[in-house]
């Protein structure tokens, strides 16, 4: 095999500052470079301030990047004095052997800000420079956040001047990125150009963190496709016969068949006080295979063998799986409370249950109720209803399917350095 084929690109990354430095442009230059990282890619940030303690990210400091380092606070007040001094020279000179040095090993370089922002003129003119000289030889990415003249907050003297006219002056050796359509529009009037020289790669979140998802659990998810899924159904609970699995599968399968891809997590493992549980255990089991819906629903408790013999869902881990499910499936046919149906409720979790007593005690007119006799089709369309019906729900697959940063680096990141 040739080896050339596989190689991974080496990266940069710019901005004036790096985490910890709190920021939203900051962050979501670590989300980038923890996706390319993880790829494979040798990924360097070149900045004036940050840190990182990441496998395959390294630090490249150039004190004068800082908006703050006592030179750049000179040069910036003469020029916003109205002097064009010999000190902005040797300045920018002096930025752009460093920058230059910094990327001699680097293919593609994305610039965040640097280019349309006024914080820092000669290290936009040095980048400028960079970009003209040697555009043709490596890939720079002009990744526009912002643009200070498109901001009627800063007022800008003497705009079609040198240095400042550089924030309104396309780089023909580099590719322009925003993050969104208004932002390509603002972007396309200011420089005079067609809409088409703009790539959109919109900003995202970090799901696993923000929803205080285990990085076991969003291993398991990612096993599973469970972001690819159009109804994630959560049963947390131990196997037995009163919790009527039976149904909640034959819904499950119901759904699939209706043309909605679905999924039915199932926490718990047999009751260890109740020996008759392995034998509705292989009832259960059968009648998947009948149903031939082994991939629909998931026994959690059947993954030890992929996971390891300790593997066992913990408190962390239930929150979790709550997170990344879209409804609470609770078809008892008794019980003498329903604890799930408080713990889905202090997440914002759709419920569909049976109407029994104890459930609708808690729930009243909360949840989407069905009868134990009820068709499984029949409950099932009632569930793709009564989550049509709810604005969250299709906003958070959207999210899941397109803003997730594994999503941004899949369907974005990735074809930038190919």
């Amino acid at each position: 095999m040739n080896s050339n084929k596989t190689k991974k690109k080496n990266i940069a990354l710019v901005h004036y500052s790096y985490p910890p430095v709190i920021g939203g442009v900051e962050f979501i230059m670590e989300a980038h470079a923890k996706q390319f990282a993880q790829a494979g890619h040798q990924v360097k940030i070149i900045t004036g301030v940050g840190r990182s303690l990441e496998e395959n990210i390294s630090i490249h400091r150039i004190k004068d990047f800082s908006t703050d380092s006592e030179e750049t606070e000179i040069v910036q007040e003469e020029l916003r004095n109205g002097f064009l001094t010999e000190r902005f020279g040797k300045l920018k000179n002096k930025l752009k052997k460093e920058i230059q040095k910094a990327l001699g090993d680097i293919s593609v370089c994305f610039v965040h800000n640097v280019l349309t922002m006024h914080f820092n003129m000669a290290l936009t003119a040095a980048f400028s420079e960079i970009i003209k000289e040697w555009g043709e030889e490596k890939d720079f990415y002009i990744w526009c956040h912002d643009a200070t003249l498109n901001n009627p907050d800063y007022r800008i003297p003497n705009r079609g001047k040198y240095p400042w006219k550089l924030l309104q002056e396309v780089q023909p050796h580099g590719r322009y990125i925003t993050i969104s359509s208004w932002r390509k529009k603002q972007l396309s009037e200011l420089f005079g150009v067609g809409s088409s020289s703009f790539q959109i790669v919109p900003n995202g979140v970090d799901l696993r963190s923000f929803l205080g998802v285990t990085d076991f659990i969003w291993q398991i998810a990612q096993d599973l496709d469970l972001f690819h899924q159009e109804i994630v159904l959560f049963f947390p609970s131990r196997i037995l016969r009163r919790k009527n699995y039976e149904l909640a599968i034959h819904i499950t399968h119901a759904l699939n068949r209706l043309g909605k891809k679905s999924l039915l997590l199932l926490t718990g493992p047999p009751d260890p006080h109740n020996s008759k549980t392995k034998e509705y255990l292989s009832e259960l089991c059968a009648l998947i295979k009948k149903l031939d819906c082994e991939k629909e629903v998931i026994f959690i408790h059947n993954l030890k063998e992929k996971y390891g013999q300790d593997f066992k869902i913990g408190y962390s881990h239930l929150q979790a799986l709550y997170s990344l499910s879209d409804i609470l499936l609770l078809p008892s046919s008794q019980e003498g409370f329903g604890i799930p149906l408080l713990e889905a409720a202090s997440k914002k979790l759709p419920i569909a249950c049976s109407n029994i007593a104890s459930f609708t005690e808690v729930t009243k007119e909360y949840t989407l109720l069905f009868n134990l006799k009820d068709d499984p089709y029949e409950i099932a369309q009632r569930i793709i209803d009564f989550l049509n019906s709810q604005p969250t729900y299709h906003l958070f697959k959207k999210i899941m399917k397109t803003y997730s940063w594994e999503a941004i680096y899949e369907n974005y990141l990735k074809k930038l350095v190919s």
